[in-house]
């Protein structure tokens, strides 16, 4: 099994030398991919259908948490450039973002008794301290977790083979996390369209897959080994220092060409996962196909990796983007023929199928291709920044691809 996953990924060498240190750097990729992935698709609609919360309130809590992200990204990205630990510039802060995701996240799917309708402020307020403190976590994890790939893989086409292995357990992290969902949301009889009775599902839910994100987390922490900082001579730190490095960044040419890219590919992925769930139940009154269309989504994302990472160690790291996102744009396309469905749900099969081809195949099939190419090029930007400055700052790079994320979601 070991030989197989070697030849596919294009690796030469011994099991243990090779692709396992891959492996274990990837394990906190289970819950980078799967619990954004599940908020993305649930959490507004969890907001307003389950905790009956009114969709301005619902927004204006994704928004002020979005907006600490944007401050909280760039403060961790400094942070990590200047720690000087034996475990290294960032992997100890993997360590100390277990707790606040497990409590962060068992918090967002549960309201210990708030009601939306009686208690507005207070519930407005609980969610947007949960989100904020969830965000605070993901950015523990994130932003140093990135910027540690560069000195684990500094070798060219390692880092795509790196990449390549962490999009294989984004998979892992999305697609089961979605199964517990589905499986809970069965047992209880909420699989129809949710409401307040679908809150012991989400709640358990939260709590389950915090456990296992966090010992995700933990398994990345214990077994990566990155060269200890201890040595190392940190930079000065004063306000006008700070902005002056990412000022610095954004004068390369190579870093503004990947910051539009990401921006569109951002803004893609978030248009996609916040307005589905809706388009799905109130324009084409389809929910109930609802679990269909996430299964098949994320299968096609998954399925577009082995195309996406042939023609990267081919043809370079920016031909898959060219190949495979005007997939995205042909799905986007046939969503608009997606017609409104009867109040009861009872629509032709026409819209269903144009749904399913448009939103959760063609789409997230050629979403792919851009997000593996600028995941790929995001690594080098710290050698192409080093050259230009004679400075070593993963830190920052690494988060200024989370600050496009934060300028999108706004």
């Amino acid at each position: 099994m070991g030989e197989r996953f070697k030849k596919a990924i294009g690796v030469e060498g011994r099991f243990v030398d090779t692709v396992w240190p891959m492996i274990q750097y990837c394990f906190a990729n289970i819950y980078l991919g799967g619990g954004g992935y599940i908020i993305s698709m649930y959490f507004t609609v969890f907001l307003t259908n389950v905790v009956g919360m009114d969709l301005q309130h619902a927004t204006f809590i994704i928004m002020i948490a979005t907006v600490w992200d944007g401050i909280n990204d760039p403060l961790m990205g400094i942070i990590t450039d200047r720690t000087r630990s034996k475990y290294g510039r960032h992997r100890r802060y993997l360590l100390w973002s277990i707790p606040p995701l497990v409590i962060a996240y068992s918090m967002l799917w549960n309201s210990f008794g708030l009601d939306a309708k009686e208690h507005p402020t207070a519930c407005v307020m609980y969610y947007a301290f949960a989100y904020i403190l969830y965000k605070t976590a993901y950015t523990m994890v994130d932003v140093p977790h990135t910027a540690m790939l560069p000195t684990l893989a500094p070798e060219y086409n390692k880092r795509t083979q790196y990449t390549s292995v962490s999009y294989i357990f984004n998979s892992v992290g999305m697609i089961p996390s979605y199964i517990i969902l589905l499986i809970f949301l069965s047992a209880f009889g909420s699989s129809g369209a949710l409401s307040k009775e679908s809150k012991m599902p989400f709640m358990l839910t939260g709590v389950v897959l915090s456990i296992v994100y966090a010992c995700a987390i933990f398994a990345t922490f214990k077994t990566v080994k990155e060269p200890s900082s201890l040595n190392d001579k940190p930079p000065k730190l004063d306000l006008r220092f700070a902005i002056d490095e990412y000022v610095q960044v954004f004068r390369s040419k190579a870093f503004r060409d990947y910051f539009s890219m990401s921006f569109f590919w951002q803004m893609a992925r978030s248009f996609y996962s916040t307005s589905s769930i809706y388009f799905i139940t109130y324009l084409a009154n389809l929910y109930k196909y609802y679990p269909i269309y996430n299964t098949f989504a994320g299968v096609f994302e998954s399925l577009a990796f082995p195309l996406n990472y042939a023609l990267t160690m081919k043809k370079g790291k920016s031909k898959c983007g060219a190949v495979v996102t005007p997939f995205m744009i042909i799905g986007l396309g046939l969503l608009l023929f997606v017609k409104t469905g009867s109040p009861e749900g009872n629509s032709s099969i026409v819209p269903l199928v144009l749904m399913i081809l448009g939103g959760a195949v063609l789409y997230p099939f050629g979403m792919s291709g851009l997000g593996f190419v600028g995941n790929n090029v995001l690594p080098d930007l710290t050698d192409v920044d080093e050259l230009i400055t004679g400075r070593r700052r993963e830190g920052v790079i690494s988060t200024c691809n989370t600050m496009v994320k934060q300028i999108v979601a706004v």
